[in-house]
C-alpha cells in the first residue's frame, strides 16, 4: 500500500510538472537522456537557467539512471517559480520539490549508493543534503523511517569514520524533525541493527 501510495505520488509530480511546464530549452527540445545529461555535465556557471530546470524535469519525467550522479550534483537547483513580483504562481508538485529530486527519486534505488556518497561526502549544501534525504525517503516508499533506517546501515559499514560520522548526523537530523506521529518509528530506525 505504502509503495503504491509514492508511486501515486511520483505519477502525480511528474503529471504535474509535464502539463504546467513554462520554462523551454529549444537547445534541448525533443532530446533524450544521454544529451540532457551531457548539457547538465558542462560548466553549470555557463548554463542558461531555463535549459537546466528543462533538463531536470525532463529526466524527472523520463529517469536515465545514467544520470545520478549529476542529478545529485543539481539537488540545490530549486523548483521553477514565477519571477513576477506580486503574481502568486500556482502551488503544484513542480513548484514544491526541487526538481532533481524528483528525478533522482524516479531513478529508485539504483540511485541510493550516490545519495549517500553525497550525503557523506564533505562538499553537499545543507539544502542539498535536506534534498538527498527527501529524495530516499520518496524512494523508500515515502516512509522517512525507512530513510532513516538507510542513512544507519550505510553510516555503519562506512570505511571512513568522517563519512560515517556524517551519515549518523544526517540520520539523527532527519529523526529529530520527524512529525510526533512518526517520532517513535523514526527512533527505532536509529537504533535498528
Amino acid at each position: 500500500m505504502k509503495t503504491l501510495a509514492s508511486l501515486a505520488l511520483l505519477c502525480l509530480l511528474g503529471s504535474a510538472r509535464a502539463g504546467l511546464a513554462k520554462e523551454t530549452c529549444s537547445k534541448l527540445e525533443g532530446a533524450e537522456g544521454q544529451k540532457l545529461l551531457e548539457s547538465l555535465q558542462r560548466d553549470r556557471a555557463g548554463l542558461e537557467p531555463d535549459c537546466i530546470l528543462y533538463a531536470l524535469n525532463q529526466l524527472g519525467d523520463h529517469p536515465f539512471p545514467p544520470a545520478v550522479k549529476t542529478l545529485v550534483g543539481y539537488l540545490d537547483t530549486p523548483p521553477w517559480t514565477n519571477d513576477i513580483p506580486g503574481i502568486p504562481h500556482e502551488v503544484t508538485a513542480k513548484t514544491m520539490f526541487f526538481p532533481a529530486v524528483v528525478a533522482v527519486a524516479g531513478i529508485g534505488k539504483p540511485a541510493v549508493p550516490a545519495l549517500m556518497d553525497a550525503i557523506g561526502g564533505p562538499d553537499l549544501s545543507e539544502m542539498a543534503r535536506k534534498n538527498a534525504v527527501q529524495a530516499l525517503q520518496f524512494i523508500h516508499s515515502g516512509e522517512i523511517s525507512q530513510a532513516i533506517g538507510a542513512l544507519v546501515r550505510e553510516s555503519r559499514a562506512a570505511k571512513d569514520t568522517v563519512v560515517s560520522a556524517r551519515l549518523l548526523d544526517t540520520a539523527r537530523e532527519t529523526a529529530a524533525r520527524c512529525p510526533d506521529l512518526l517520532k517513535d518509528a523514526c527512533q527505532r530506525a536509529l537504533t535498528e541493527r
